[in-house]
């Protein structure tokens, strides 16, 4: 489960090309890497974005580039990420609701079989906010992305890729510190707050690894069936 984070990132983008071309209708990652920072893409048009990088990666946390939107998310210690890539059902046109829905009604079964009440929303000063944030007790657990080619064999049909970072453990102070002042240095108003974000292990009056094993089976035994439909 663990890769190299620039591994993983071409993997996502191989999963997505396999399904483009036909290769493959239906794939799934489960992966952990190690401490650094993920930005999109479109932050390295910041005048700052060079000077920022090298000042994140000397204090322990490298910036790394993906193809999806959003903003600056951690990865390390206590993040767990699902990757899946899809073709859309026959004859529909793209709905960012119904994929988000595909890869969020997983991890929101997952959590009610464990006994934690899931939702979405936005979660005022989380890291990488959005709709479709998972919450628990409205805190930030899941941040979500995705992205879309056409495929190649059939018009109307585009191949679907999401992803979802889960925070079995909630961030630390460092980890907050490291996004606010790569925002600093980049010279972006933005502020990211530790209580904002909930992490599965708080969830549990005693939590052990087995709990974690557990949820993470569940969810894999989800995405497989999810992929056989």
């Amino acid at each position: 489960m663990f890769i190299p984070i620039v591994d993983a990132l071409q993997e996502e983008a191989d999963m997505l090309d396999r399904v483009v071309s036909g290769q493959s209708q239906y794939e799934f990652l489960l992966w952990q890497t190690s401490t650094c920072l993920v930005a999109p893409r479109s932050l390295t048009g910041n005048d700052n974005f060079k000077r920022a990088c090298r000042l994140s990666r000397e204090s322990g946390w490298p910036i790394h580039l993906r193809g999806t939107g959003g903003d600056v998310t951690p990865q390390g210690k206590g993040v767990i990420n699902i990757s899946i890539a899809y073709g859309s059902p026959d004859g529909s046109g793209p709905s960012i609701k119904a994929a988000y829905e595909r890869l969020c009604r997983p991890i929101l079964q997952a959590l009610e079989e464990a006994g934690i009440k899931g939702d979405y929303g936005h979660v005022d000063n989380a890291f990488c906010d959005g709709a479709y944030n998972i919450t628990i007790g409205g805190k930030k657990f899941s941040g979500t992305a995705q992205r879309w080619k056409k495929v190649k064999w059939e018009r109307e049909r585009f191949a679907i890729f999401s992803h979802a970072l889960l925070l079995i453990e909630p961030p630390s102070a460092r980890t907050i510190d490291a996004i606010n002042s790569f925002y600093i240095q980049c010279g972006i108003d933005r502020e990211i707050k530790k209580n904002a974000h909930a992490g599965l292990s708080e969830q549990f009056l005693c939590w052990e690894q087995r709990d974690c094993a557990s949820f993470l089976s569940s969810l894999r035994a989800r995405y497989a069936s999810d992929g056989d439909v």
